[in-house]
């Protein structure tokens, strides 16, 4: 009895250790995503990297008169210049997030509006912003568009399976495809997760090393103060 009394002791210590470091682990990278300079350069990258690809498409849809999705990328460049007026306005945790859910909703669109379904183009665009929610935003909201992303494609799959939702390749769409694609989904995401990791680690090494150097710097100019007194006063003394 005391032997199996000292087990779960034992455990249950181990388990308040891990769920204090994956508390501390949430808590580091909710302070890194609030810090203004963390992803405001990110951010501007992707937005004026992301505009002028949708106006190629706006273009391309529009010489092919195919309007159905012309709308829908007009008001995804109204809402990235919203994204740039919160990044430049300093609110960068607010401008990761609209950039995200955007482009979460107009990836979603595309692939609900167009013929070809879950076989159109904009398919490849989910790893693309799984990646860009990995460096933008924290570990939770990361999981959170993880998440949504799959549920996402689960919906549409089931859809087109049982007819709900027709269009010219949904006989083509299957679960084991579905299959195939969380599991490709599943894998950007925990290789995304550990890279940001690493950059997190480096970025909070980096801030604690700064605070370190201010810190030093301070107490130089309070010592380097209190020596300059000193001297006035035997000055005068000598005087």
């Amino acid at each position: 009895a005391p032997v199996g009394a000292m087990e779960k002791r034992g455990w249950r210590a181990a388990l308040t250790r891990l769920l204090q470091r994956i508390r501390q682990a949430f808590a580091q990278t909710a302070v890194l995503a609030a810090d203004p300079t963390y992803s405001a350069q990110s951010i501007y990258l992707l937005v004026t990297l992301q505009v002028p690809v949708i106006l190629l498409l706006i273009a391309q849809d529009w010489s092919e008169r195919r309007f159905t999705g012309v709308w829908p990328m007009l008001v995804q460049e109204a809402l990235l210049i919203g994204v740039l007026f919160l990044n430049h306005r300093g609110r960068t945790v607010a401008a990761g997030r609209l950039f995200c859910v955007t482009n979460w909703a107009l990836l979603t669109l595309f692939l609900a509006i167009e013929d070809t379904g879950l076989h159109h183009i904009a398919l490849l665009g989910f790893p693309a912003l799984l990646m860009a929610s990995g460096l933008l935003l924290d570990v939770r909201s990361f999981v959170l568009s993880t998440v949504l992303v799959f549920l996402t494609l689960v919906v549409l799959t089931v859809a087109e399976v049982r007819g709900w939702a027709q269009n010219s390749l949904s006989h083509l769409t299957s679960y084991a495809g579905l299959f195939e694609t969380l599991a490709i989904l599943g894998f950007t995401a925990v290789a995304v997760a550990l890279f940001t990791r690493d950059i997190r680690r480096a970025l909070l090494r980096a801030r604690v090393q700064e605070a370190k150097l201010v810190a030093s710097k301070s107490e130089l100019e309070r010592q380097a103060e209190t020596l300059r007194g000193t001297s006035q006063k035997l000055q005068t003394a000598m005087e």
